[in-house]
């Protein structure tokens, strides 16, 4: 009972709790990085190399509710990452300014939609996913709304990028 306000076991215990948190974090990083290239590598939609990523978006949400906003970044380096080889791979003449530029754009567009997930559920949710109509908003908004959102922007930034030169529009829809 003694040591338990000792402020050297205090900051041992905060300093341990500060490791658990950034293993969390760190997991949660490479696990994005890890789903986003299995997407990429198995369920790509060719010649653009775009992965299915619902798997890392729920990472991201995840990494949200276990630290907030202040997981944004991570998300934003993560999705960098994992789209860098597939976005090099599929350039079409760009510059490196411009693919890069699409890199980064990207990364922020797969930032937004765990930004939106996470203030849908923040909004509509508020605690766990105990009624009928918590699990209607989770899916209406968490889920198919942000993505929505998300998928129409990643679409219009990969298009201005040329990214489906060889594309007509029914295989992009």
């Amino acid at each position: 009972r003694y040591f338990r306000f000792s402020p050297i076991v205090h900051s041992i215990n905060l300093s341990f709790m500060n490791w658990k948190q950034f293993l969390k974090g760190f997991v949660l990083f490479l696990l994005y990085i890890g789903t986003a290239k299995f997407g990429m590598e198995f369920f790509s939609f060719q010649p653009v190399n775009l992965a299915v990523l619902w798997i890392p978006s729920g990472i991201g949400l995840i990494g949200c509710l276990f630290f907030g906003y202040r997981f944004l970044p991570v998300i934003w380096i993560a999705s960098f990452l994992a789209n860098k080889d597939g976005l090099i791979q599929s350039q079409h003449g760009l510059d490196q300014f411009n693919l890069y530029m699409s890199i980064s754009l990207t990364a922020g567009i797969d930032t937004l939609q765990s930004t939106l997930a996470y203030t849908f559920w923040i909004q509509k949710i508020r605690k766990s996913l105990n009624s009928a109509k918590d699990n209607f908003y989770f899916v209406t908004y968490v889920c198919f709304l942000s993505s929505l959102i998300s998928i129409l922007c990643l679409g219009g930034i990969l298009y201005s990028f040329g990214y489906f030169y060889q594309l007509n529009l029914s295989d992009i829809v």
